[in-house]
């Protein structure tokens, strides 16, 4: 069956008092909160709950009282490289692969330096602009979960190219979700760290000068973009911003150039068409954009002269589809449009 390998990330987790209703006192010393919960017969969704809200209150439903002692954590010395895990607790079960034993599904593999395995804290994800899967499914995690219950640090090395081959060998191993062989969701597959081990030589074997990293930059950015797979990776990546985003908007302007209607950037419109985006935003719905006095030196720029008179407005997604039915049908033909750009 292979070694079994603990979920927990065991190098990273707070300690807490827990007081019982019959104040009785816990420690979870060796084990994250989640699975000591589970191994002393607590509810994890209680403890969790008190735990973000109500430290060091007694919780008035069930009498538990938390309290935060210190953070357990194995330091990582800043050349230290190490392979990292990322499991999904919401798909419990017996995960088999080689040699590897996983009680949870593993959803990503990623190695790093120091404190690299941290950017995944909570409020690094909910901040974050980007709505591909892997971060859409870590946000949901981070609803029930903390980031020591979902991650765990398979190996610690000071030799960085075996972390990367290891790395390579294991999403191998387990297979990716792009390319059906898998559920990792990973979009590269380890080859490209091969190539950049060449090309960190030319830079002093460091993989921190501007160069090298702008140089790994545009190369994820055209695996992950290039091709078929990155026309129908675009596509969904806008579907899911457009659906996760209801404060979205779309624009009108209404000028003596003509009737506009602008879908995505506005910024990009205005920078394509030679419009002021200072003008725009500066008047978006307060209706006819006029001067504000006599001698108002604001619009004599051509760019900014041909917006006088014109009557710039905005609806959020959500705002359009609660707009009425004939409000919508003379928009659409004022504008000229067949449907708005909501897909």
């Amino acid at each position: 069956m292979g070694n079994k390998i603990p979920f927990n990330l065991k190098h990273n987790f707070v300690v807490y008092e827990i007081t019982d209703e019959k104040d009785n006192v816990f420690k979870n010393e060796d084990l994250p909160l989640l699975e000591w919960a589970k191994e002393n017969n607590f509810s994890y969704t209680a403890l969790n709950k008190i735990r973000k809200n109500r430290t060091d209150i007694r919780h008035p439903y069930n009498k538990w009282k938390l309290k935060k002692l210190y953070l357990k954590r194995k330091h990582f010395q800043k050349d230290d490289s190490y392979l990292y895990i990322l499991f999904n607790l919401y798909k419990p079960g017996e995960y088999i692969f080689g040699e590897y034993k996983f009680n949870y599904e593993p959803f990503y593999i990623g190695s790093g330096t120091y404190t690299r395995i941290f950017d995944y804290n909570k409020d690094n994800m909910i901040n974050k602009s980007e709505f591909s899967e892997k971060y859409n499914l870590i946000r949901l995690l981070y609803e029930k979960f903390n980031l020591e219950d979902f991650t765990y640090i398979l190996k610690i090395s000071k030799n960085k190219l075996e972390i990367d081959q290891l790395e390579k060998d294991l999403i191998k191993l387990i297979g990716r979700k792009v390319e059906n062989s898998g559920p990792l969701l990973n979009i590269l597959d380890g080859d490209i760290l091969s190539i950049n081990n060449e090309i960190a030589k030319k830079y002093n074997n460091s993989r921190n000068t501007p160069e090298f990293i702008e140089y790994l930059s545009t190369m994820v950015k055209e695996k992950q973009w290039s091709g078929k797979k990155g026309d129908v990776r675009r596509k969904e990546h806008s579907k899911k911003f457009k659906e996760i985003n209801p404060s979205r908007k779309h624009y009108f302007l209404r000028c003596k150039d003509g009737n506009f209607c602008i879908f995505g950037s506005l910024r990009q419109w205005c920078k394509d068409n030679n419009y002021s985006l200072n003008i725009l935003r500066t008047y978006e719905n307060t209706g006819i954009i006029v001067k504000k006095f006599e001698k108002d030196n604001s619009f004599l720029l051509p760019q900014k002269a041909k917006l006088l008179g014109a009557d710039f407005f905005s609806f959020t997604q959500k705002e359009f589809e609660e707009l009425d039915s004939s409000k919508k049908e003379e928009l659409f033909k004022e504008f000229n449009i067949k449907e708005l750009d909501v897909n």
